[in-house]
């Protein structure tokens, strides 16, 4: 009989990196379309309050909160370009220690359809709505994104390649863990619930003992999706995390964007399946990137399910029976390999399209097509 211990202690270092793991600044863009062709855009802004050990990022966030208090950030100059109407702007702020830290900034506003590519000027993006007797359209056309500087990319390729040996290193490990798990298929469930157990509501040190050699197994799993997390998630020079710096240089939206249309979908490109009948625009950030690579050398992969969990933004429940049930390993990939894979996974549609007919209209309806 296989000898029995205790599961690894995981949760202190999960808690310490679920503290640093969500980017500094979060935005997002919500674009609603009305029946007349007006269009509301929700802007909210989380800005983290908790202090950051790095100069450089804490001169920034500061920068950022004194922009948003004096109106004169970048979403308060979008909307300052375009004809609005029903203007509403909120500044949160929290106590933090002795002081009250501004956390959170929520604005919104209506325009007419035709201004999208000014209020999008200052990205790479151009926006065309377009209504027709039986359907209308709104397509963003995506060039590159001209938010990052000079300096950025420069800093970017310069860390780069760590994260492409981090991650040549956890493919390994990945396919000797999915390796045991084929030789030994009743120890799947048991050793997936303490990979996940930091980001699940299970309780894997009562429910799944694990032998020794099994937990040193699980440790070294999750040592390296620690090690791929904190690559990302850690303060540069420009006081950016690689993460951040990722979506300045390939991502040109703004803001993680979703759009809500009336009437009937018909058709979609480039946006994600619909979520509480919001289309999404994926994100071009390296957890999504990541992501981007599941199942091409290890299926499901354990490290873009965990990252998105621990982040806060996973679409759905971590289906550990069936990630036991189902496995595939395809080889251990090279750095180079790596590095080319994540590249190409950060290249983004050149144009996002929707099409959307009135829920009142009889006329004729194309059948509904590419929806994701």
């Amino acid at each position: 009989m296989r000898p029995f211990v205790r599961g690894p202690l995981l949760v202190i270092a999960a808690l310490a990196l679920t503290a640093c793991f969500e980017d500094p600044i979060s935005e997002h863009l919500a674009i609603d379309v009305d029946e007349e062709g007006i269009v509301q855009a929700s802007v909210s802004v989380s800005i983290r309050s908790e202090p950051v050990d790095h100069k450089k990022m804490e001169e920034r966030l500061a920068a950022v909160r004194d922009a948003f208090e004096s109106s004169s950030d970048s979403w308060s100059l979008r909307f300052d370009r375009v004809s609005r109407r029903d203007d509403s702007r909120a500044l949160i702020r929290r106590r933090h220690e002795d002081e009250l830290v501004l956390t959170e900034v929520r604005h919104a506003a209506t325009m007419p359809g035709d201004q999208l590519s000014l209020f999008f000027s200052d990205t790479g993006l151009q926006a065309d709505l377009r209504t027709a007797p039986h359907f209308s359209d709104l397509l963003i056309y995506a060039g590159s994104s001209a938010r990052a500087s000079r300096e950025q990319r420069a800093e970017f390729d310069r860390h780069f390649g760590a994260i492409a040996e981090a991650l040549s290193r956890y493919y390994l490990i990945a396919d000797a863990f999915y390796a045991y798990l084929d030789e030994t298929p009743d120890r799947a469930l048991p050793m997936l619930a303490w990979l996940f157990d930091d980001v699940t509501e299970g309780n894997a040190e009562t429910d799944y003992p694990l032998s020794a050699s099994e937990d040193e197994r699980v440790r070294q799993m999750h040592d390296a999706m620690v090690a791929v997390a904190e690559l990302v998630s850690k303060p540069l020079e420009g006081g950016f995390t690689l993460n951040e710096l990722a979506l300045l240089i390939h991502d040109p939206f703004p803001a993680r964007t979703s759009v809500r249309v009336p009437g009937i979908v018909l058709e979609t490109e480039g946006f994600g399946p619909p979520v509480e009948g919001r289309y999404r625009i994926p994100r071009l950030d390296l957890v999504d990137a990541f992501a981007g690579l599941d199942s091409r050398w290890v299926a499901p992969d354990p490290l873009p399910i965990w990252l998105r969990a621990h982040r806060g933004d996973g679409t759905r429940a971590i289906d550990l029976p069936g990630m036991a049930q189902s496995r595939t390993r395809r080889g251990v990939p090279t750095t180079a390999e790596v590095e080319r894979s994540v590249r190409a996974v950060l290249r983004h549609p050149s144009v996002y399209r929707i099409r959307w007919s009135p829920s009142s209209d009889e006329g004729p309806r194309a059948a509904p097509e590419n929806e994701g």
